[in-house]
């Protein structure tokens, strides 16, 4: 069928009109999107803040893997975090270089007499630092400040079990007395014989 002059410009108009149709509502689709890349972006290129010491030491995040710490619920990102997914969050990255700033050491607070005497909860050199107060009491830590990153509840008060003199090995005759008497290996003074007796074997005529 031939196609009159006419006809083909009324089709020319059309794809013309529906060709600025598509256009335009793919060019403000188009800018939209433009739109929302720019803004994760700029998002994603936004330094968060380096986290405190205290968060440094509480995380439990691979700074390495995943550097980027959620302060309102603990989680641990590779990327920064969203707003909409976390209202405050910090970076891990400079953990290592961080000061303690201010925060409370075990590093040198003796440990009661009590729990020196009686060997409670001392670990060894690799974990000197003792918590004395909270669940956790009697645990041990290899880190000066690992306990005073944690909650209250868990470990208020600390120690450095290196603090506690080494126990003295019991020497048998180590414990004399003013007259000589050795304790003990069962000796105790007689004045009537003038001499260490064991009452056992040789019985004191005062006793």
């Amino acid at each position: 069928m031939a196609v009159t002059a006419a006809q083909q410009r009324a089709l020319a108009v059309g794809l013309c009109a529906a060709s600025a149709l598509l256009l335009a509502v793919f060019g403000l689709r188009y800018q939209g999107a433009v739109y929302d890349v720019d803004a994760a972006t700029t998002f994603a290129t936004t330094s968060p803040s380096a986290c405190d010491f205290l968060t440094c030491e509480a995380s439990g995040c691979d700074k390495a893997l995943n550097p980027h710490y959620c302060v309102d619920n603990g989680g641990c990102s590779p990327t920064p975090w969203r707003p909409e997914d976390c209202a405050e969050s910090c970076s891990l990255a400079d953990c290592a270089a961080r000061d303690p700033d201010g925060a409370d050491s075990c590093a040198g607070v003796d440990c009661p007499n009590a729990r020196c005497e009686a060997n409670l909860g001392l670990c060894g050199d690799d974990a000197p630092f003792q918590c004395l107060e909270g669940s956790a009491r009697f645990g041990c830590s290899g880190d000066a400040y690992g306990w005073a990153s944690v909650a209250d509840a868990l470990c208020s008060s600390c120690c450095d079990a290196r603090t506690c003199a080494p126990p003295r090995p019991h020497v048998v005759g180590g414990d004399r007395d003013g007259h000589g008497c050795i304790a003990s290996a069962g000796y105790s003074w007689c004045k009537p014989l003038d001499k260490c007796v064991r009452s056992w074997k040789t019985p004191c005529p005062d006793a």
